[in-house]
């Protein structure tokens, strides 16, 4: 079947090593540059295709955050958008972190305790966005401050195998908080 993926082989496939196999096995050879040509699949021939059919190796996981990524100013009581982007080949289960900004993170693979935090949202990997309405998971608001994101993927024990968090940290406001972002007009 590697000759037929290659395009060297053009007939039904039997499971016979025939004329047309051989034949197919010649061009490839050539087209390789293993001389002579003979059509005989031994060592030289197995370690040019060992080398032409080997898949890559795997990605490493990754999850990186998109938004907030530091500098916005989100009301509380507001739905904003928290974005990334994730490689994972299969659905992998994500959760959604705020975090008090400048706590630490905790490594990769490793179960720490999350302090200052709250799980504000999960989905899966099959998404790369969560509109969240700005509150505690209980519905009060969310003290103002400064925060960051932070985007797990985890297995089924709640391990990390990918996490990102936001690059620097962004603000949460009352309504009637003096500490707005600015804004520019006219």
């Amino acid at each position: 079947t590697a000759l037929t993926k290659l395009g060297f082989y053009t007939y039904p496939i039997t499971g016979y090593f025939g004329n047309e196999t051989k034949n197919a096995l010649i061009a490839w050879q050539n087209n390789v540059g293993i001389s002579p040509a003979t059509g005989y699949f031994g060592p030289v021939s197995r370690a040019a295709m060992m080398s032409t059919c080997t898949p890559p190796p795997p990605t490493t996981p990754s999850v990186t955050v998109i938004s907030p990524n530091g500098g916005e100013g989100w009301q509380n009581g507001s739905t904003q958008k928290i974005t990334w982007n994730s490689n994972f080949e299969k659905i992998t289960p994500i959760e959604i972190w705020l975090q008090v900004a400048n706590t630490s993170v905790c490594p990769v693979g490793q179960t720490c305790p999350v302090i200052a935090s709250y799980l504000i949202g999960k989905t899966n990997t099959a998404y790369t966005s969560y509109n969240w309405y700005v509150s505690n998971p209980d519905g009060r608001p969310i003290p103002a401050g400064a925060y960051i994101v932070v985007v797990r993927a985890v297995d089924g024990n709640g391990y990390s195998l990918a996490k990102d968090g936001s690059d620097s940290y962004f603000k949460i406001y009352d309504s009637t908080s003096t500490n707005r972002p600015p804004s520019i007009s006219g």
